[in-house]
């Protein structure tokens, strides 16, 4: 197993009033906007939340399957959702402190200590509905899963997320992407490792802070069956070599896999992340002695770690997903 640790330099929530996103790496990616004010708003042509409760074990011991869990995942599907039409899908992991409600409806986590203060923004949902409806960003049905295991405040404690982060695959591949996928109407035939492996090129992951962690440890473990990878802000993790072996030793090519990452320089994460980002690229020269160009770096000027740039990071980034299909 690849063990991802939280290296946070610190832990604190800061706002910022502006963010100028530019592009620092080679990819062809459209230029990058704020999020329009007028998107924060309701739309007229909604998409709706819905909850898929599945069962998994207790992520610290899954093999041993001794204690069972019973969970949930949110699932935006997007306006005038159809059964009979396939939908790629992307896996949107929370982070620190936070649950699985907190992306998608604005619920902070239940147990935040004192000196956080930031309230989650409640309007992401609005901007999926906007940009969905609009072209923007291609119609896909996101889940909000939770790493959260025995207590809804796990993800509060600094310790324990990295060991949850590194067993987080075992319970995405085997419990929740079959529990979503088998009730609406992805790419996958079915819901095995095969049909999930199948549609891979269909299915993203990603994530903010705890939430980027996670994404590495599921590129690790599940490229198999994900295609697109989204990491932010998710500081150091130091294992570029370890991912990139066991990409390479089972025959996967550089263009089997993309990964777009986004940080801000004014973020406690950014010195971490940006170094993680670059000896990505750097390694991935080094294994396929080519130019890397499957992973794309959006970086913020005034970006600080907060979940209105977390949101805006990921509006930005979704928009590059399937933009040629």
């Amino acid at each position: 197993m690849i063990a991802l640790p939280l290296m946070y330099d610190e832990i604190v929530f800061y706002k910022s009033a502006t963010a100028v996103l530019q592009r620092s790496v080679k990819g062809e990616m459209p230029e990058m906007k704020r999020i329009p004010e007028s998107y924060k708003k309701e739309a007229v042509n909604q998409g709706r939340i819905e909850e898929v409760w599945y069962d998994t074990w207790d992520s610290l011991n899954y093999d041993k399957k001794e204690t069972k869990l019973h969970k949930r995942a949110l699932v935006y599907l997007p306006y005038a959702y159809e059964e009979s039409k396939a939908y790629e899908i992307f896996y949107l992991m929370h982070g620190a402190w936070r649950t699985e409600e907190t992306l998608l409806r604005g619920v902070p986590g239940p147990a935040l200590p004192p000196w956080v203060h930031e309230q989650p923004p409640k309007y992401f949902k609005n901007v999926l509905d906007h940009a969905m409806d609009e072209g923007i960003i291609r119609p896909m049905i996101i889940v909000c899963p939770t790493i959260n295991n025995l207590h809804n405040t796990d993800s509060g404690d600094l310790e324990l997320v990295p060991k949850l982060a590194a067993n987080f695959h075992r319970e995405f591949v085997n419990d929740i992407a079959p529990a979503v996928e088998s009730k609406y109407h992805t790419y996958a035939e079915n819901t095995s490792r095969d049909g999930l492996e199948k549609s891979r090129e269909h299915r993203g992951f990603g994530g903010f802070s705890l939430g980027g962690v996670t994404t590495w440890q599921i590129m690790a473990h599940c490229i198999d069956v994900v295609k697109y990878f989204m990491p932010m802000s998710s500081g150091r993790t130091n294992t570029a070599d370890a991912i990139l072996q066991e990409i390479q030793s089972n025959g996967y090519t550089m263009d089997f896999f993309e990964v777009y990452a986004a940080s801000g320089k004014k973020d406690f994460a950014y010195k971490g992340f940006d170094e993680e980002v670059k000896d990505f690229q750097t390694k991935e020269r080094e294994y396929y002695h080519a130019e890397p160009t499957n992973i794309h770096y959006e970086l913020s000027e005034d970006g600080v770690h907060d979940l209105d740039h977390a949101h805006e990071y990921t509006f930005t980034l979704l928009q590059n997903l399937w933009r040629e299909e």
